[in-house]
């Protein structure tokens, strides 16, 4: 068994948040697969996304995130650190998609989340209290015998499946903490869930090496804010982002563009 320490657009103010130091790098020891779905519009049932999202697990380190946005920062950075000023324009025309530009490290009983506000990147770090309630309930999740357990997390109601046949207290997104691997998570709602695909034992020398790039270090609550903020006014958060950038665009391709916005207005994360 491991020795295991679990460890924008527009930004209106800025909170004191204190920054987690992360280490450098860790071997990756395994790697997790997990489908995310996820439904953006909270008044439309049709509205879905399905991403291929993977955990690494490290000694020390965990590190949590699409596989679509580690190929895409792959093109786009350099050892995901300075941006690729020699990618060609026939290779951004490779740079899948994704709606989850978070990446989450779990380290030190902590979940330090990193996310990107249009081109704005933010990070704040939290202690996340569950308060897991174990359950009575059994079924077999990815050729795991799992047990059940709830939690009421970020205005949502959790039921998660563990499993001891992996003895590792971690998982998908920030959840952690219950005696085995999480291997699915739902919310009552059923907007958003988590489910293992595939575990493995890393073979290679991958390491875990959180990116470099530069995130403004805020609290949660202003993260949260800020992105309230640019959900409730997608029309401004993109005029403001074009300006920045000093793209011109004509007022049809902008609506089309704010309209789309408008409609992923669900949170994954209510507060």
């Amino acid at each position: 068994m491991l020795k295991w320490k679990l460890t924008a657009i527009i930004i209106i103010y800025f909170g004191v948040a204190s920054a987690q130091i992360l280490p450098k790098q860790d071997k990756a020891l395994y790697q997790a697969t997990f489908e995310i779905t996820f439904q953006t519009d909270s008044t439309n049932s049709t509205a879905w996304v399905h991403e291929t999202a993977i955990l690494l697990i490290g000694q020390q380190l965990t590190k949590f995130e699409s596989a679509n946005k580690m190929l895409r920062d792959s093109l786009l950075y350099n050892n995901n650190t300075q941006p690729n000023k020699t990618i060609t324009q026939l290779q951004l025309g490779k740079i899948p998609k994704t709606k989850f530009l978070f990446e989450i490290y779990q380290y030190n009983h902590q979940a330090i989340y990193r996310d990107q506000i249009m081109t704005e990147r933010f990070q704040y770090t939290e202690t996340p209290d569950f308060n897991w309630q174990l359950g009575n309930y059994d079924t077999s999740i990815a050729g795991y015998h799992c047990k059940s357990a709830t939690c009421n997390y970020g205005g949502r109601h959790y039921t998660a499946w563990f499993t001891d046949e992996i003895p590792i207290p971690t998982g998908p997104y920030k959840f952690f903490g219950l005696p085995g691997f999480i291997v699915a998570v739902q919310d009552s709602s059923q907007q958003i869930q988590f489910v293992l695909t595939g575990f493995k034992k890393v073979t290679d020398n991958s390491i875990i090496t959180p990116g470099q790039q530069n995130y403004t270090q805020v609290s949660k609550a202003v993260f949260l804010e800020t992105l309230k903020k640019y959900k409730s006014n997608p029309s401004m958060a993109l005029n403001n982002t074009l300006d920045a950038l000093k793209i011109n665009l004509d007022e049809s391709t902008k609506h089309t563009a704010s309209e789309k916005l408008k409609k992923e207005n669900n949170l994954i994360e209510k507060f």
